[in-house]
C-alpha cells in the first residue's frame, strides 16, 4: 500500500461548499468552483498525498450554474497544475444509482466531450448526507440495472468504481466484478461477510479503497475493520480519506489508523 496515494477522495461534499459558500457568498460559481479545487489540492498535498484519485460528480456543479466546459477545464488546469509540483490527480466523474437513467445518460455524454482532459473513469455511488452519521443510502434500484452504463464506458475506454459501503448488499460487489467489470470498490464494507467474495475480488485484481474513520461513521468499529482478513487474502488496498472535512481526517491519518489495524491484527 502506497502512503502517498490518496484513491477515494471527494471534492464536493456539503461542508467543502458550505465552507466555500460562506467565505464570501457573492462569488462567481465558476470562480468558486476554482477556489474550491484550488484548496482542496492545497489540502492533499498538506496530508503527504502525491497521487490523488478524486471524484466529482458534475450535476453538483450544474444545479449551481457552471456547464460542463467550465467545469472540464477548471479540472484540467488543476491536474497539469498538481503535475507541474510532481503530484498526479486523476479525475473520476460521479453517477448515483438512484439518479434517473436520463441523468446518468447525460453525466455520460460529458465523457465524449472532455476533450484533453485525461478522465480515468466513473463512480457509481448512492445519496446520503455525509453530515448525518445516522443516515442510510435513499432507495435505490439495483445493482444489475447499470450494466448499459458499464457496456459504454468500455466503448469510451473509461473504468467504473462502485462505492459499496456497510448498507449494501454482498451481491453488489458480486455483480460490480462479474458484470459490470468494475476496477476499483470502494469502502467494500459487505466483504467482510463472505469468504467466497474476498477470494472474488482477490483473484479479480480489483483494487478497494479503504478509508477506515468512513467504515466507522457507518457502523465499523475500528477495531473490527476486516482489512487485516482482506491482506492475508490476497486483496489488494488502497487508503483513501473519503470526505476529509466531514469525517474530521486526511490521507495521513487513514494511512497510520491502517497501519495500526495491520500491526494489531499481527
Amino acid at each position: 500500500m502506497r502512503d502517498t496515494w490518496d484513491s477515494h477522495v471527494h471534492l464536493e461534499s456539503s461542508l467543502r461548499l458550505r465552507a466555500a459558500t460562506d467565505t464570501d457568498d457573492a462569488l462567481n460559481e465558476t470562480v468558486r468552483l476554482r477556489k474550491v479545487l484550488q484548496t482542496f489540492l492545497e489540502e492533499e498535498i498538506r496530508a503527504g498525498a502525491r497521487e490523488i484519485d478524486v471524484r466529482i460528480n458534475p450535476l453538483t456543479w450544474w444545479r449551481r450554474g457552471v456547464a460542463w466546459p467550465e467545469l472540464r477545464d477548471a479540472l484540467r488546469e488543476h491536474v497539469a497544475e498538481a503535475s507541474s509540483i510532481g503530484v498526479t490527480m486523476r479525475v473520476w466523474l460521479t453517477v448515483k444509482r438512484d439518479a434517473s437513467r436520463s441523468q446518468v445518460s447525460g453525466v455520460l455524454r460529458l465523457a465524449s466531450d472532455r476533450g484533453d482532459l485525461a478522465l480515468a473513469g466513473f463512480d457509481i455511488s448512492s445519496s446520503y448526507s455525509i453530515e448525518d452519521a445516522m443516515s442510510i443510502p435513499a432507495a435505490r434500484p439495483p445493482l444489475s440495472g447499470m450494466r448499459w452504463f458499464a457496456e459504454e464506458l468500455r466503448r469510451e475506454s473509461l473504468a467504473l468504481a462502485i462505492h459499496c459501503g456497510a448498507y449494501d448488499p454482498p451481491r453488489d460487489i458480486a455483480t460490480a466484478l462479474e458484470s459490470l467489470g468494475a476496477v476499483r470498490i470502494g469502502h467494500a464494507l459487505p466483504l467482510a461477510r463472505s469468504d467466497r467474495l474476498i477470494r472474488l475480488v482477490a483473484d479479480s485484481g480489483a483494487i478497494v479503497e479503504v478509508s477506515p474513520s468512513a467504515a466507522c461513521r457507518q457502523g465499523v468499529p475500528l477495531d473490527s475493520h476486516p482489512i487485516r482478513v482482506w491482506l492475508d487474502a490476497g486483496v489488494r488496498v488502497a487508503a483513501g480519506s473519503d470526505h476529509p472535512l466531514a469525517l474530521g481526517t486526511d490521507l495521513r491519518s487513514e494511512v497510520e489508523i491502517i497501519r495500526r489495524l495491520v500491526a494489531a491484527a499481527s
